[in-house]
C-alpha cells in the first residue's frame, strides 16, 4: 500500500515538471506582407509561449517593439517610400529561444514613366527625332499635331521611340507634344517639341523704275525678323533710309536723291536679317531727265538722223520708228558713250533684233552697254545679240510675242540681274543663250510649247532656283544644257516621250532632289549626265528599252537606294558609271550585261548579298567594285577564268582583296590557281 502511494505521487511530480518546462513556439498569422511604393505601417498578430525579438534584414524596414513576451501578441511594420524603380523585399525574423520563424515583407516598385529630354527646339527643317523612355508600367504615345509622326523602327530599343517631324513651311513657329500615358492610370509624362518658323524677309516689288526727280520711295515688305538695310557705298549719296519704326515690318521707306547726271543709275539695296544670312533684294533703277527721242523714219538711216556731236555724246536715248542692222551697227560702233537704249515701241526689221545687234565673237561687242528695253513688236532675238555685253544689267524683259532666242544671244552677260521669265510662245533657245549668267535669279519656269533647246543653253546658270520640268515637246535634252545650275533646287520632271540625255546636262545639280523618274521610252543617257547630282534620291529604275549609259553618268550619286537592276538592252557599263553610289544596297545584272569597265561601281560600299554575272558576261574591268566591301560573294558561271585586270601603280584589284568569288565545282582549282583570281577566296557552287 506504501508503496503504491509512493508511485503515484511519483508520476505526479513527473507530470508537474513536464508541464514547467513546455517548449517555446511562435505561431505568425501570415507568411508575407505587401506594400505599395508609398510605404506605410501594418500591425502583424502571431502567438508565442516565450520572451521573442523581431529583427528586419533592411535599414527600410523597421519593426516596434523589438522584443517582449508571451503577453504581447503582435508588432508593427513600417516601410519607408521605394524611390527606386525596381521592387524590393526583405525579411522581418521572429526569435523566442531556439525557434525562429521569418516572414517576407515586399514593396513595388515606384511608378515610374519618365523622358529622358523632355524639350526638343528644332529649326524648320524636316527631321527626325529620338526620345528615350524609362518607365516600369504600359503607357500609351499620344500625338498632340498631325506634323509629328511617330516613326515603328524594329531596329531601335523598346525604350527609344523615333518621331518624323514634318517640316515647317509657315511663317509661324509651332508647338506640339508627344505624351506618355499609364494605361488605366494618371502618370503620364510629356515632351514638347518646338520649330521655329520659315524666317522670311519678302519684299512684294523687287524692282523699281524712279524718274529722275526727288523722292520718297515707299516698298511693302513683310518679315519675322529683325532686318537691318544695307546701302552699297556708291549709292549712298543718292538713297537713304527713313527709320520708321512703327511701320517696320510694313513699309521700307527709302529717300532718293533727284538724278542731275547724264546717266541713268541703279543699286540693290539689301534687307537683311540681322542674325542670319537670309536677305532679299531691292533694285532701284533711277532715270535721268527724260532722255530725246530720235526718230528714225526709214530703216538705215540713223546714222543720217543724228549728226557727229549727238553721236560723240548721247548717253541715253529713246529710238522709234523702223531700224534694221545697219541702225544697230551706229549705236553699237559709233556712239562711244551710249549706255541706255530704249527701244520699245522701234519696228525692227522681220521683227527680228539682229544678229550681233550689240555682241560680237571676237571682241567687238559693246561691252559698256547698261540697260536695254528690247522692242515689244520683236518675235525672235539674232544669235550673239548680247554676246559678251558684260555691263549690260537689270531686269531682262522679254517680249511676251518672243518665240526664238539665238545661239549666244546673251551669254556671258553676268550682271543681268532679277527673275528669268520666258515669255509663254517660245519655242526655241538656241546654243549658250543665258551661258554664264550668273545673276539672273528666281524659278526656271520653261513654257509648254518650247519645243528645243540648244547644248550650253543655261550652263552655269547658278542663281536660278527651284524645281524644274522638262516640257512635253523637248525629245533631247542637249550637252551641257543645264550643267552647274547648282542652285536647282527640288525634283526634275521629265517628259514622257524624252528619248535622250546628252553628255553633262545637269552635271553638277548638285541642289536637286527627289526622285529620279527616267521615262519609258528614254534610249540613251549621255557621258556624265548626272555627275555629282548627290541630292537625288530613291530607288533608280532603268527602262528597258536603255541601251546606253555614258561613263561618269552617275558618278558621286550618293543620295540612290535600294537594289539597281541592271536589265532589258544594257550590255556595258562604262567607266565610273556608278563610282561612289553608296546608297545602293544590292546590284542584279541583267542577262544582256557583258561588260563592266573599269571603276564602274567603285566605292559603291553598301551593296550587300551576291552579285551574279550573266553566262554571255566577258569583261571586267580593274577595280570595277573595288571598296564594296559588303558584298557576299561574286558569281561567274565561266570555268575558264576570265581576264583579271588589275593595276600594278595602284594594285587595286577587280574586287575587294576580301572577297569570295563563287564558281562551279569543276573550276575551283583552275581559278586557284590563276593569276590575281588566286588572291581571293574561291569557293564552288
Amino acid at each position: 500500500m506504501r508503496k503504491s502511494v509512493f508511485l503515484l505521487l511519483s508520476l505526479c511530480l513527473l507530470v508537474f515538471s513536464c508541464q514547467k518546462d513546455e517548449d517555446p513556439f511562435i505561431n505568425i498569422h501570415q507568411k508575407d506582407l505587401s506594400f505599395t511604393d508609398v510605404g506605410g505601417s501594418q500591425i502583424i498578430s502571431f502567438e508565442s509561449n516565450a520572451k521573442w525579438t523581431v529583427r528586419s534584414s533592411e535599414p527600410w524596414c523597421t519593426v516596434s517593439p523589438a522584443s517582449g513576451n508571451a503577453s504581447l501578441k503582435s508588432i508593427t511594420v513600417t516601410l519607408s517610400s521605394n524611390e527606386s524603380n525596381e521592387d524590393r523585399s526583405c525579411s522581418v525574423t521572429f526569435v523566442a529561444g531556439s525557434i525562429s520563424k521569418t516572414l517576407t515583407v515586399n514593396q513595388d516598385a515606384y511608378l515610374s514613366l519618365l523622358i529622358t529630354q523632355n524639350k526638343y527646339e528644332l529649326s524648320n527643317d524636316a527631321t527626325t527625332i529620338e526620345v528615350e523612355v524609362k518607365a516600369n508600367i504600359e503607357y500609351d504615345v499620344v500625338i498632340s499635331d498631325n506634323w509629328i509622326t511617330r516613326v515603328t523602327n524594329r531596329s531601335l530599343s523598346a525604350t527609344i521611340f523615333s518621331f518624323d517631324i514634318a517640316k515647317n513651311e509657315s511663317y509661324d513657329n509651332r508647338e506640339g507634344t508627344i505624351t506618355l500615358k499609364h494605361k488605366g492610370g494618371t502618370l503620364s509624362s510629356t515632351v514638347k517639341v518646338f520649330q521655329s518658323q520659315v524666317d522670311a524677309i519678302i519684299l512684294f516689288e523687287k524692282i523699281k523704275y524712279l524718274s529722275n526727280n526727288s523722292q520718297e520711295l515707299k516698298v511693302e515688305l513683310k518679315t519675322n525678323v529683325d532686318f537691318e538695310v544695307l546701302i552699297p557705298e556708291d549709292a549712298k549719296n543718292w538713297v537713304s533710309y527713313i527709320d520708321t519704326r512703327s511701320l517696320r515690318t510694313e513699309i521700307l521707306s527709302l529717300n532718293i536723291v533727284k538724278n542731275e547726271g547724264e546717266e541713268a543709275r541703279s543699286t540693290e539695296v539689301y534687307i537683311k536679317d540681322k542674325a542670319t544670312n537670309l536677305q532679299d533684294t531691292l533694285t532701284i533703277n533711277q532715270a535721268i531727265k527724260k532722255p530725246n527721242v530720235y526718230w528714225v523714219d526709214k530703216m538705215g538711216t540713223l546714222s543720217t538722223v543724228l549728226n557727229q556731236t549727238q553721236k560723240d555724246t548721247i548717253t541715253t536715248m529713246i529710238v522709234k520708228g523702223e531700224i534694221n542692222k545697219a541702225d544697230f551697227e551706229v549705236m553699237k560702233s559709233q556712239m562711244p558713250r551710249l549706255r541706255h537704249v530704249d527701244l520699245l515701241d522701234v519696228k525692227c526689221e522681220d521683227n527680228k533684233l539682229p544678229d550681233f545687234a550689240f555682241g560680237d565673237v571676237y571682241g567687238y561687242s559693246k561691252e559698256d552697254l547698261s540697260t536695254i528695253v528690247l522692242p515689244k513688236s520683236i518675235t525672235s532675238i539674232g544669235s550673239f545679240a548680247f554676246n559678251n555685253c558684260y555691263w549690260l544689267s537689270g531686269t531682262l524683259e522679254l517680249p511676251e510675242g518672243l518665240t526664238s532666242i539665238g545661239e549666244f544671244a546673251f551669254s556671258a552677260c553676268n550682271n543681268l540681274r532679277g527673275h528669268l521669265m520666258l515669255p509663254e510662245g517660245l519655242t526655241s533657245i538656241g546654243e549658250a543663250a543665258f551661258n554664264q549668267c550668273y545673276s539672273l535669279t528666281g524659278s526656271l519656269t520653261l513654257p509648254e510649247g518650247l519645243a528645243s533647246i540648244g547644248k550650253d543653253a543655261f550652263n552655269s546658270c547658278v542663281g536660278l532656283k527651284g524645281s524644274i520640268t522638262i516640257t512635253k515637246s523637248l525629245t533631247t535634252i542637249p550637252i551641257r544644257a543645264f550643267a552647274g545650275c547648282s542652285g536647282l533646287s527640288g525634283s526634275l520632271t521629265l517628259p514622257d516621250g524624252l528619248t535622250s540625255i546628252e553628255s553633262y546636262a545637269f552635271s553638277g545639280c548638285s541642289s536637286l532632289t527627289g526622285t529620279l523618274t527616267l521615262p519609258d521610252k528614254l534610249i540613251s543617257i549621255g557621258e556624265g549626265s548626272f555627275l555629282k547630282c548627290s541630292g537625288l534620291n530613291g530607288s533608280l529604275i532603268i527602262p528597258y528599252g536603255l541601251s546606253s549609259i555614258g561613263k561618269s553618268a552617275f558618278n558621286g550619286c550618293s543620295g540612290f537606294t535600294e537594289t539597281l537592276t541592271l536589265a532589258g538592252k544594257l550590255t556595258k557599263i562604262e567607266p565610273f558609271t556608278f563610282y561612289s553610289c553608296i546608297g545602293f544596297t544590292g546590284l542584279v545584272l541583267g542577262n544582256s550585261i557583258d561588260t563592266i569597265s573599269e571603276f564602274a561601281f567603285e566605292d559603291c560600299e553598301n551593296i550587300r548579298g551576291d552579285v551574279v554575272f550573266p553566262k554571255n558576261f566577258n569583261s571586267i574591268g580593274q577595280s570595277s567594285f573595288w571598296g564594296c566591301d559588303k558584298i557576299v560573294a561574286f558569281q561567274f558561271p565561266h570555268t575558264s577564268p576570265l581576264i583579271y585586270n588589275y593595276s600594278r601603280d595602284y594594285e587595286n584589284y577587280m574586287f575587294p582583296i576580301s572577297a569570295t568569288i563563287k564558281v562551279p565545282l569543276s573550276a575551283v582549282n583552275t581559278y586557284k590557281n590563276s593569276v590575281k583570281w588566286k588572291d581571293h577566296n574561291i569557293v564552288g557552287y
